[in-house]
């Protein structure tokens, strides 16, 4: 059956892929874009809404705190908007594996506490539990928050680590902010199918549910460069600079996807595949 699915950052790095994902299913996509801080309404009514603009900039948020809030919480206010205003049943939000506290075990799993340590995991957060909010108090949708944890993939900016190497490939001293934090990557197409499943599983009126999306396994900036390194046949020589590290990251995050997993979400993309096809894609 096809659905109507409203996108808010439809033109961004993962909205991009998902309206072809979507529209490849037989879905139809009506982006929703930003006007003055808002988000343009659709014109008729819509099966869900998928939330995914966000000041996603970390000089933004480092540079403008103030700014990045208002945008956030703006285009989250917006959105909720639109999913009550539209007629939708469900509202799926793209929130962060920063929402967790530092975890005292592994996998991160979706009961973990909420203390997050970055700017970044405190603006999702909030964003998560407006929606949530807004879903309790007497909405017609209910809430999917996906907490994605490190997307990589072909479009993306190169200030996230996966894209700064491959643009560096061959270049020599390549600054990074450390070398052994490890971290869960997930490649962009695996993150849409996790937004295309939970749109097939929409939770009750009313209810929020949070889903990991993440693959279970942490690399490092290291192993990351020997992956791309592999795949170009291209030397990357690292160095540290300590300007790139941002306050308050943990030294591991990898978590367990375990609410998608039961609606039988799988990543299908390997790192090495990956980072493969995005060094074919660079030479």
């Amino acid at each position: 059956m096809t659905r109507v699915v409203a996108v808010s950052g439809a033109g961004g790095f993962i909205g991009a892929h998902l309206t072809r994902a979507l529209a490849a299913r037989g879905d139809r996509v009506l982006p929703l874009m930003r006007a003055g801080g808002m988000l343009d309404a659709p014109h008729e009514p819509v099966d869900a809404v998928v939330h995914l603009a966000f000041p996603t900039s970390a000089a933004l948020r480092r540079g403008a705190p103030v700014e990045a809030l208002a945008s956030a919480i703006g285009a989250t206010l917006a959105a909720v908007s639109r999913a009550a205003s539209a007629g939708a049943r469900h509202l799926v939000i793209a929130s962060s594996g920063k929402v967790y506290a530092p975890p005292a075990r592994l996998p991160i799993e979706e009961n973990f506490p909420l203390v997050p340590t970055t700017f970044l995991g405190e603006l999702k957060l909030a964003c998560e539990r407006l929606a949530g909010l807004s879903a309790r108090r007497g909405t017609t949708f209910g809430v999917s928050a996906l907490r994605i944890f490190n997307v990589y993939g072909p479009g993306q900016r190169d200030e996230f680590i996966v894209a700064h190497l491959l643009a560096a490939l061959g270049r020599a001293r390549v600054p990074v902010g450390e070398l052994e934090h490890g971290r869960d990557y997930l490649h962009v197409k695996d993150v849409c199918d996790a937004i295309v499943t939970a749109l097939a599983h929409p939770p009750a009126i009313g209810e929020v549910r949070a889903m990991n999306v993440a693959s279970g396994r942490a690399t490092t900036p290291r192993e990351l460069a020997r992956l791309l390194e592999t795949a170009s046949g291209r030397a990357l020589d690292l160095v540290v600079d300590p300007a790139r590290l941002r306050p308050g990251e943990v030294v591991e995050e990898r978590a367990c996807a375990r609410a998608l997993t039961e609606l039988g979400w799988a990543p299908r993309i390997s790192l090495a595949e990956g980072l493969a096809e995005l060094a074919r894609a660079a030479r």
